[in-house]
C-alpha cells in the first residue's frame, strides 16, 4: 500500500496550482474555483424506469457529497464538466426539486455547467437550477471541457480539464486487487473521474508520462 495517502495532492499546471482531491473534484486556488465531473444525475431514476431495482436516495447522496466539497474549499464558482444528468428519463419531478432546493441553499456560489453529451437530453435546464450553460470554457490559462482529447490545441498550449471517460485505475493484487476511480494527468490536461457513487468507470492503460492519482474513502495518493 503506497505511504503517500494524503486528502489533497497539489501539482503545478501551466504554471498555476491545481489541487487535486480525494473526493474526485479539483480546486483552482488562484481562480477560487472548484471542478467536478460527471455527477449523472438521475442516473438510478432511469435504471429504475428500464426495470433494473436500483436504490433511491443516490441523487441526494451526490449532492450531499458535493455540498461538501464547496464547504470544504470555499470555493465562489463551482464548474460542472458535463453529464450533470444522466439522461431524459433521469429528469423526474423528485430530481427538479431536489437539485432546485439543494441549489437555492447555495445560490451565493456561481454554477456552470459545460454541457456533456449526456447533457443533450435536456434543450435548457430548469431556471431555479440557476445554471450558466456552455460547450467550453477559458479560465485563464486553461480551458475547460467536457472530453479531452489526446491532440494538443492547433496553434496553442492551452491545458485542459474534463471528463466523460469516468477513468479508473486497477489498484493492489491477488485477492487485494480492486478497480478504484482515478485523475488521469499529463503534460497538457487533466481528465477527473466521475463524481458520486454508482458510476462505473472505463480501465486506464498507462502512457508517455501520464500520472494516475487513485481516489478512496476520501483519500488520494499517486501511482
Amino acid at each position: 500500500m503506497p505511504t503517500n495517502i494524503t486528502q489533497e495532492i497539489e501539482i503545478t499546471c501551466a504554471d498555476q496550482r491545481v489541487v487535486l482531491r480525494g473526493d474526485g473534484t479539483v480546486f483552482l486556488p488562484g481562480f477560487d474555483a472548484l471542478l467536478v465531473a460527471d455527477l449523472h444525475l438521475g442516473k438510478s431514476a432511469s435504471f429504475r424506469a428500464g426495470g433494473v431495482p436500483v436504490p433511491e436516495g443516490l441523487d441526494a447522496t451526490t449532492l450531499s457529497m458535493l455540498a461538501t466539497s464547496v464547504q470544504e474549499t470555499n470555493a465562489a464558482h463551482v464548474l460542472l464538466l458535463g453529464d450533470l444528468i444522466h439522461n431524459r428519463d433521469s429528469m423526474t419531478s423528485t430530481l427538479v426539486s431536489l437539485f432546485a432546493d439543494w441549489r437555492n441553499e447555495k445560490s451565493k456560489v456561481k454554477f456552470t455547467l459545460v454541457r456533456g453529451n449526456h447533457d443533450r437530453h435536456v434543450a435548457a435546464f430548469p431556471a431555479d437550477w440557476i445554471l450558466t450553460e456552455t460547450n467550453a470554457l477559458e479560465l485563464g490559462p486553461f480551458q475547460l471541457v467536457h472530453e479531452v482529447p489526446d491532440s494538443p490545441l492547433a496553434g496553442g498550449d492551452t491545458f485542459r480539464f474534463g471528463g466523460h471517460w469516468h477513468p479508473v485505475v486497477r489498484v493492489g493484487s491477488g485477492a487485494d486487487r480492486m478497480r478504484l476511480p482515478c485523475f488521469v494527468v499529463s503534460d497538457r490536461h487533466v481528465t477527473l473521474p466521475a463524481f458520486g457513487p454508482f458510476k462505473g468507470g472505463m480501465n486506464q492503460v498507462k502512457k508517455n508520462a501520464t500520472q494516475f492519482y487513485p481516489i478512496g474513502d476520501g483519500m488520494i495518493w499517486r501511482i
